[in-house]
């Protein structure tokens, strides 16, 4: 959560269990109530999936992957959105992937569920025109974060800074 001054500061990054419906309705109700209102969301959700093709995805893993990497981002946008047409104003950053356009045959459940939140962002773009809330998706590469710590295999020398993102996502929502 951010409480906005000239530029974004007063930022507080929350933890939680995107598949769970009490952890995102306490995340958005914690907010409005430790700051009066909620100007940005931003939909990192992140998952480990394992590199499967249509033959080898466990359905396991394909409900793991959409609960985390599509359904949370949609039901936290849901909360938010509620108290962003509220005050009549506000700004949701949704993080996709490049998996979502650069298809690979082993990513199956991964760039399955990202292509969705591109299709997310495309709907709620279309849906909340004038009320005062936008919607963006930035989709990033691999990142240089702890999601892959225990896949020594993974060359990780191209993975991008996640500073750089924040950035991006700054660079967004100041414009």
């Amino acid at each position: 959560f951010a409480q906005k001054k000239e530029k974004l500061t007063d930022v507080i990054a929350v933890e939680m269990d995107v598949r769970k419906k009490e952890d995102y309705v306490r995340f958005i109700s914690d907010g409005v109530k430790n700051f009066g209102r909620v100007d940005v969301l931003v939909n990192n959700a992140g998952v480990l999936w394992k590199l499967a093709g249509i033959d080898d995805v466990m359905e396991e893993e394909l409900l793991d992957t959409f609960e985390t990497n599509t359904f949370g981002p949609i039901y936290c946008a849901q909360a938010a959105v509620r108290a962003m047409k509220e005050q009549g104003a506000g700004f949701i950053v949704n993080i996709g992937s490049t998996s979502a356009v650069d298809f690979k045959s082993s990513h199956i459940a991964y760039g399955s569920s990202k292509s969705a939140i591109i299709g997310l962002t495309g709907c709620l773009r279309e849906e909340l025109k004038g009320t005062g809330i936008n919607v963006v998706c930035i989709s990033p590469g691999g990142m240089k974060t702890n999601l892959f710590r225990h896949q020594q295999e993974r060359d990780r020398s191209s993975y991008m800074d996640p500073r750089l993102i924040a950035d991006k996502i700054i660079e967004n929502i100041e414009n």
